[in-house]
């Protein structure tokens, strides 16, 4: 007889209906079939069944932890996706040109006037008749002295950009670089003097620049004056040409806007002021027409080669951005089309790693999740935009709670910058099948209200992650989908025909969702079977507690049209619909502790049942 094929049926087959909340299958440790309490009757009271408990159904097997599907140090499910970028601070190199004139000392250094003064004073009595020549003679101890007044010219400092990437310089520092004071003498022909030396000489340089070092033996420099004062040493010429000074400059201090030329210059006044002492080279007489100047130069090379600029930036910054791929990475539970979820906390994590970026940015983004296919939709959500200061590991946070939800850390760092969005699960209410990261425009800005030092035409590359983090946590919105089958059951029915089958369970549930059922017969090509309908069934939510079940009865019936369609079943598809809408408003939480355990399951098969072994 083919009894065994009626006990391989009611196990294998019909009882894995009221598991559906797992995987379509039931616990295979009930042991054998011939030792439990079997009831058979053939006629129109139909087959039933007694199978007994099964052991409880963890919310652990339903949910499968994967890439997508995690569970943090407290058992909760959360569901994470994840993208990256990079982006680039370029700032372009500046033109700076540094133009210090020659100090001319043409007025009053040493004129006839001069020395016709200086001679009489020398020589009381012995007057010089006006236009007369002077008569001068070698080793006299008549020393003409030429008197310098305070005498000004002005330098220049000019600056250029390419691009609108600097709105403000207020300072610029360079290579350092040698300035060389040289004094020249000019004079006329006739003239025999030569410079004995300088005293009290006083040169204030150009009030921009930033001396480090000068010719401290021969000179003091106050910085805040920008005054060179000349100690009491001999400063004479050779050939004509005195150095009588070198200092090194590596720091302009402009303090400057751009104007529309995109360029600007900086004047800053040079005045030198002193005396000049000359002695007589061989006899000659000095004509009205007679002069002795000096000139002041100052000798440096022609380029400045920029180190650092300090002031205030505005760079377009282009980042490389890949988006959150959603679909691809989620369990089956979650990609049916009628699936949808409105979470508590969804949270959305960015990290950046700015400690070689030397400017802060004011941080914003605008996210938009993607359906394509015949359900398409665009939803946008926009990021309040926030500060990440320079050189720093920043962390910034957008939740929609009360405070953010990250189970990659024990603790929120302190330093993370955080932001409530209200409409933050509106991203993922329809699950989409990604998520863009649009961080152009004027999303990603470099603070404008701060100063920052930099170099000019060097790359700066950070790169950033974000990560969504969505945590099981829902209120009355949240439908999933699930969906499985038996193995083939065909060749147990093939020989039998009846008019229904019924279920029969008592339900222990812990998971805070309810649950409804159908089942669906399908041939083994997989089609759906017209004329074999099973009913609709509830399971109401549990509490969330392991320590409180929620029990309830179960009954699964189904009917055949035909009472030989009951040869046709290839296997049974569940498709289980796990819904919160009967949670009103309070927030459940999916842990993996949670279960679900059937008792007293019993199977019938319903009306007149027709064995056929031939």
């Amino acid at each position: 007889m083919k009894h065994s094929f009626i006990k391989q049926f009611l196990y294998g087959g019909v009882l894995l209906a009221p598991a559906f909340l797992l995987t379509g299958c039931i616990d295979n440790s009930y042991g054998d079939l011939d030792d439990i309490d079997l009831t058979m009757g053939l006629g129109s009271d139909g087959l039933g069944v007694k199978l007994g408990n099964t052991e409880k159904i963890m919310l652990d097997d339903i949910l499968s932890v994967d890439e997508s599907v995690k569970l943090d140090g407290n058992n909760l499910y959360y569901l994470v996706e994840n993208g990256n970028t990079d982006f680039e601070v370029n700032i372009d190199p500046l033109t700076v040109d540094l133009d210090i004139p020659a100090l001319e000392m043409r007025m009053n250094v040493l004129s006839y006037d001069d020395v016709k003064s200086q001679f009489e004073a020398f020589f009381p009595g012995i007057p010089v008749p006006e236009g007369q020549p002077i008569p001068i003679k070698k080793g006299s101890d008549f020393i003409p002295k030429g008197l310098a007044d305070s005498k000004e010219t002005e330098s220049t400092f000019t600056v250029e950009k390419t691009s609108h990437d600097i709105k403000q310089i207020n300072w610029i520092s360079f290579d350092p670089t040698e300035v060389t004071l040289r004094l020249h003498e000019y004079k006329s022909d006739n003239v025999k003097f030569g410079i004995e030396g300088l005293r009290n000489v006083v040169i204030t340089l150009p009030e921009i620049l930033h001396v480090t070092n000068y010719s401290s033996d021969r000179w003091t420099y106050d910085a805040e004056t920008h005054t060179l004062t000349q100690k009491n040493v001999d400063l004479k010429l050779q050939n004509g040409d005195l150095t009588i000074c070198k200092v090194m400059v590596d720091k302009a201090d402009v303090n400057r806007t751009f104007g529309e030329d995109n360029s600007f210059t900086v004047n800053s006044d040079i005045t030198m002021k002193g005396y000049v002492d000359f002695f007589v080279t061989q006899d000659f007489d000095m004509m009205p027409d007679d002069y002795v100047t000096v000139e002041l130069e100052f000798v440096h090379d022609d380029k400045l080669y920029i180190r650092e600029v300090n002031g205030r930036f505005n760079p377009v910054v282009n980042p490389k951005i890949t988006t959150i791929d959603v679909f691809d990475g989620l369990p089956d539970f979650l990609q049916d089309k009628n699936v949808t979820i409105s979470v508590s906390n969804p949270t959305l994590k960015f990290t950046s790693d700015l400690r070689n970026i030397p400017v802060g940015f004011n941080f914003g983004a605008k996210l938009t999740s993607v359906k394509q296919g015949e359900d398409a939709f665009r939803n946008p959500v926009t990021l309040p935009q926030v500060s990440i200061d320079d050189h720093q590991f920043s962390t910034v946070y957008y939740h929609q709670g009360s405070a953010p939800y990250d189970p990659e850390v024990t603790e929120i760092p302190a330093y993370a910058v955080k932001k409530q969005v209200g409409n933050l699960s509106s991203l993922i209410e329809k699950l989409p099948d990604y998520i863009e990261v649009d961080l152009g425009g004027d999303q990603i800005q470099v603070q404008q209200d701060k100063d920052f030092t930099i170099q000019m035409g060097v790359p700066y590359t950070a790169s950033a992650a974000y990560d969504i983090y969505v945590p099981f946590e829902f209120d009355n919105k949240l439908t999933i989908v699930y969906k499985d089958s038996t193995n083939s059951i065909g060749e147990d029915l093939e020989d039998y025909a009846a008019h229904g089958l019924r279920v029969s369970a008592k339900v222990q549930n812990t998971i805070p969702l309810g649950l409804k059922l159908k089942i669906e017969a399908h041939d083994a090509d997989n089609r759906p079977i017209p004329g074999v309908d099973f009913s609709e069934v509830s399971i109401k939510p549990g509490t969330g507690s392991v320590d409180r079940p929620v029990e309830a009865a179960l009954t699964v019936d189904g009917t055949l049209s035909d009472p030989y369609l009951l040869g046709r079943i290839d296997h049974l598809v569940f498709d289980i619909t796990a819904d919160a809408s009967q949670n009103g408003e309070e927030v459940r939480r999916l842990l993996s502790t949670q279960y679900v355990r059937l008792a007293d399951i019993r199977v019938r098969l319903k009306g007149q049942v027709i064995a056929n072994f031939n």
